[in-house]
């Protein structure tokens, strides 16, 4: 379900990818490398190819299974009463109380909900809107609708 709704062309790119509806031309590669490799990332087409550039080069020396693990230990789902959440594991227990393995589908898809906006989509502070985008994702992924671009990361065209 992650790389479905986060990057489908995951096995297939180098990467980069900037033509997958829904992806918003960033791949769970570019989101590693920003996380590990920028203090702090600003918006705009120089730094957006830095990363770019990055990301193939990382691509190039991590596996994709090596890759998979780095994004879900590590990205980034919000802030809780001061606290930084990091990772699938983490999101679990602070989120649903339970680990990762443990997870209902329902649990796992309103995690995966958030990683595009992890304070606005927070399962704790946002119920109401992480139900909503992940009843949004569940139409997508049963085949019902498609992003409208590959801009459309918020899958709106799934309403």
């Amino acid at each position: 379900m992650l790389l479905k709704v986060e990057d489908p062309g995951f096995y297939r790119h180098n990467g980069v990818d900037v033509f997958t509806p829904g992806s918003g031309m960033t791949t769970l590669t570019q989101a590693l490398v920003k996380r590990f490799y920028f203090e702090a990332f600003h918006q705009g087409l120089l730094p957006k190819l830095k990363q770019s550039l990055y990301a193939v080069g990382f691509n190039r020396v991590v596996s994709k299974p090596d890759q998979l693990r780095l994004y879900l230990g590590s990205v980034y789902m919000g802030t809780i009463d001061g606290r930084e959440v990091h990772g699938f594991q983490d999101a679990g227990q602070t989120f649903f109380q339970h680990s990762c393995d443990q997870l209902t589908p329902d649990e796992y898809l309103a995690i995966i909900a958030m990683p595009v906006g992890p304070n606005t989509y927070s399962a704790k502070l946002h119920p109401v809107a992480n139900r909503q985008r992940a009843a949004r994702i569940r139409k997508f992924l049963a085949g019902a609708c498609s992003p409208a671009s590959v801009f459309d990361v918020y899958y709106k065209n799934c309403d």
